[in-house]
């Protein structure tokens, strides 16, 4: 029994070793296969991670404690050219021998990894190395020593990127950047730099300089302090958004206020700026412009000057011309009634000479007169249509006496193809053509004279035609030709002053031809005569409007006659006494009146066909006089027409006449001619 139980004791510790034993087996088993499997594992990752470090474009380097390589990617490998050397357990200084152009770049590795391991943690540093090409690369450098719990050194990871382009893009950045900072400080003028909300950021030392300012005392502030006052400040803030919105160089003048209270006038110019913070600003250039400002103050102040000088000599030639004016007045007017008697052959010679020279005084003052007025720019041209051959007609008519007594022969050559009907100034050619003309009789002592036009060009209903005016007079010489159309030069100036006249004539004409948007000019040799040369554009109107006016002038040739009440205001007893002749004599009643107070009592009491108004008189002058009348009408109604004269013959002083109420214009000394065109003008009324 005893043996039996130890016998099954036997067989359950066997049974349970064999079990113990199966479990070892199988952990062991276990354990084998789980470390098989790790292996694995850490085989992968180290191939991966072998594969990953091969692909960087980056130093990737792994070296012992004491600085053997362990481990090298493939672009250090390649970089140092050490692809199919045995590297590893090899030290820096080992591998120089390897590469004899990188053996400086080994050995400053094995130093820079010294101040790694002494710095004890991150090193960062940047390293040039060259190339074979002879060029260099730049690579950022980050080494990182590894310790054991001991603190002993245990490992190097080098790990370098390649930041040549990065390095290049920051020197040029660099030179930008001082390159700009060169022309901002010292680019010839003050420069600011100003935020969206109008704070000064940053200013240079010229632009200090220029406004009184150190820099600290302007930076921070607020750019109202360069305004002279709010309202300046508030009306500048348009121009600052346009410049802050990218209006491309934004110039503007304006003033600013320097510390010591004083004004200095200064251009700036405005560019969008990004700054820093990314706020939108401006950066203005600014150039002081007070000595411009101060030479365009003088300049003005001179202009200012020339003109009120220009107004008074134009102020004193119309009242020299009235002063003159109203005297001959009385002679031409007197001369023409004493024409109308009878007079023995001495006196109407005695007659004639005093008509010419008071017809030759009456032309100088209008050619001072026209002269003044062209210098002032105050001569108007008019646009009408005429006859070219009619004034050409009318011109040699009126100069016939003179052309008659030197016994000249005249030809005009009017071609077919010239236009005869013109539009443009016809009074302004027609005094051109007059003074040539006047010119030619007046130098020509035998032979002929010939007024000739040419059709230069006709396009577009304009034509450009030269009037041409020759002589067989005394002619001129090379010299004189250069001046004769300057004022007051005559091809005459010996002592003998042989023809006579002011030599403004030629003056004249020529202010007039360029006013006209033409040319002149001459030709002359001295005995031989001359020949004057003008080019002027007209317009030719087409058949229809010739037509039209036509049938209009025949229409205001229906004319009646029929006598007239006049009622003149003239306080020149002699101007008086000739304008009541001339009118009575052609059937007209005439009542008499020395002011423009009289005047206003007879319109008052009795009704008149026309007014003739002197304007200077005493009590009440002709023009207020008008204005009460036409006041008057307004209020009862109708209308009588009046007419203003005056020896006042300025073109700004008969459009003043005509805008109170004038309906027309006679300059003394009266033209008997003018007067009655404008009497048959306003009432219909045939004088012949």
């Amino acid at each position: 029994m005893t043996e039996r139980i130890i016998l099954l004791c036997l067989v359950c510790f066997l049974a349970g070793l064999v079990v113990v034993f199966y479990r070892l087996n199988k952990r062991l088993q276990d354990e084998v296969a789980e470390r098989k499997k790790t292996e694995g594992e850490r085989i992968d990752s180290e191939e991966r991670l072998r594969t990953l470090i091969n692909a960087m474009p980056d130093i990737v380097c792994f070296k012992d404690a004491e600085g053997r390589w362990l481990e090298a990617n493939a672009f250090d490998l390649q970089l140092f050219q050490l692809e199919g050397v045995d590297y590893r357990g090899k030290k820096d200084s080992e591998l120089a021998a390897f590469s004899r152009f990188y053996r400086q770049a080994f050995l400053c590795c094995e130093e820079s990894d010294e101040v790694a391991w002494s710095k004890g943690c991150v090193s960062r540093s940047d390293e040039i190395i060259p190339r074979p090409d002879g060029s260099a690369k730049v690579f950022d450098i980050i080494k990182v020593p590894t310790f054991d719990q001991q603190g002993r050194r245990k490992g190097l990871i080098v790990v370098g990127r390649d930041i040549t382009e990065r390095k290049q893009i920051e020197q040029k950045l660099e030179t930008d950047r001082n390159y700009l900072k060169v022309l901002f400080e010292y680019g010839g003028s003050g420069h600011l730099i100003v935020s969206s909300e109008r704070i000064i950021v940053q200013v240079n030392q010229q632009f200090c300089e220029m406004l009184g300012y150190t820099e600290q005392e302007l930076l921070g502030q607020s750019v109202r302090m360069l305004h002279i006052d709010e309202q300046h400040y508030l009306d500048w803030a348009p121009r600052f958004i346009q410049a802050r919105n990218g209006v491309t160089h934004l110039r503007a003048e304006h003033p600013s206020l320097r510390k010591d209270g004083s004004i200095i006038w200064c251009v700036f110019t405005g560019v969008r700026l990004t700054l820093p913070d990314g706020d939108q600003g401006v950066v203005w250039s600014v150039i002081d412009i007070s000595d411009r400002k101060q030479v365009e103050v003088e300049l003005l102040q001179a202009k200012e000057a020339a003109e009120a000088a220009n107004r008074a000599k134009s102020e004193f030639l119309a009242n020299m011309s009235h002063e003159i004016r109203t005297p001959m007045n009385g002679v031409i007017g007197m001369a023409h009634l004493l024409g109308a008697t009878e007079l023995s052959r001495e006196q109407e010679q005695y007659l004639a000479n005093i008509e010419s020279s008071a017809n030759s005084l009456i032309t100088l003052i209008g050619d001072i007169l026209d002269l003044s007025r062209i210098e002032a720019g105050k001569l108007e041209l008019e646009q009408v249509n005429f006859s070219l051959r009619k004034m050409l007609d009318e011109l040699l008519a009126g100069q016939q006496f003179s052309i008659s007594q030197k016994k000249l022969a005249v030809q005009v050559a009017i071609p077919d193809n010239v236009p005869d009907i013109l539009w443009g100034d016809q009074l302004r050619t027609r005094q051109i053509v007059l003074n040539l003309l006047g010119n030619a009789i007046k130098f020509t002592e035998q032979g002929g004279i010939t007024i000739s036009t040419t059709l230069v060009a006709h396009r577009d209903n304009k034509a450009l035609i030269c009037l041409s005016v020759s002589d067989t007079g005394v002619g001129m010489s090379a010299a004189l030709l250069e001046r004769i159309f300057a004022p007051f030069e005559q091809a005459d100036n010996s002592t003998t002053r042989k023809y006579g006249g002011s030599g403004l004539g030629l003056a004249i004409c020529c202010r007039l031809v360029e006013l006209m948007g033409g040319r002149i000019w001459a030709e002359s040799q001295e005995g031989e005569g001359s020949t004057f040369h003008v080019e002027l554009s007209f317009g030719v109107p087409d058949q229809s409007t010739i037509q039209q006016q036509r049938n209009g002038g025949e229409a205001d040739s229906e004319t009646v006659s029929r006598s007239l009440a006049i009622l003149l205001a003239e306080d020149n007893p002699i101007s008086t006494e000739f304008i009541v002749k001339l009118l009575a004599r052609l059937g007209h009643q005439v009542t008499a009146v020395v002011n423009g107070l009289e005047a206003l009592e007879q319109v008052a009491q009795q009704q008149f066909d026309i007014v003739l108004m002197d304007i200077q008189m005493p009590v009440l002058g002709g023009d207020a006089a008008a204005s009460i009348i036409r006041r008057q009408e307004q209020q009862r109604g109708g209308h009588i027409p009046i007419i203003a004269l005056t020896a006042h013959a300025m073109d700004d002083e008969r459009t003043r006449l005509l805008e109170q109420g004038f309906d027309a214009h006679v300059a003394k000394p009266v033209d008997v001619t003018v007067l009655l065109a404008e009497l048959k003008r306003l009432t219909g009324t045939d004088h012949e």
